[in-house]
């Protein structure tokens, strides 16, 4: 048994991750919060088959690009999935302590989207990408990130300011996906 992080009510969870009694109490938790996602799961556990516990940034990473052919339209599946995972748990272990951290960067290759897609060209934004090298270096510098933080950007940078297909296509659903499973890997506490 265990009781509802909403209403204290106990109840029987189909799922040792459930804190919530009811759908009910889950929306109701959700809108408190004010989010559009689900509230955070008290623990998660980590499976050792879904993760490559000795993965590393090294020449291989992102060897092939993000796609499978060269016109770039078929996006590599692991670069969402597999690829993305690894990364995520890399950073989460070794690298940075809170996903703010993460998404202060993911924000800014947002707002580079949003103006390429309102009015400038890829030309244009490309120095804005490339920005991103220093942004990190200042970070690690001031032991914000780790280095593996920093080899994860200039490897995409590197790819992302070739053209808008890898940049649009490539690196942001890639850093996206990497976000999604950092911040499931390392929830952050309330409060923070």
């Amino acid at each position: 048994m265990r009781k509802c992080d909403n209403c204290g009510k106990s109840f029987e969870p189909r799922d040792p991750s459930h804190r919530y009694c009811s759908f009910n109490c889950r929306e109701e938790a959700r809108s408190r919060i004010g989010s559009t996602q689900s509230p955070p799961i008290a623990s998660r556990p980590v499976s050792r088959a879904t993760v490559e516990t000795d993965f590393r940034f090294d020449g291989n990473y992102l060897k092939g690009g993000y796609f499978h052919d060269p016109e770039r339209k078929q996006l590599r599946t692991e670069i969402v999935d597999d690829l993305a995972r690894n990364v995520a748990w890399v950073l989460s272990k070794t690298d940075i302590a809170k996903p703010a951290q993460l998404r202060r960067f993911f924000n800014q290759l947002r707002a580079v989207e949003r103006s390429i897609n309102s009015r400038r060209t890829f030309e244009e934004a490309k120095a804005d990408i490339a920005a991103l090298k220093p942004a990190v270096s200042r970070q690690v510098s001031r032991k914000l990130v780790g280095e593996n933080f920093k080899l994860f950007i200039d490897r995409n940078v590197d790819l992302a300011v070739d053209n808008k297909e890898n940049f649009m296509r490539g690196f942001i659903p890639h850093f996206s996906a990497v976000l999604g499973f950092f911040e499931y890997f390392k929830p952050e506490k309330k409060g923070e």
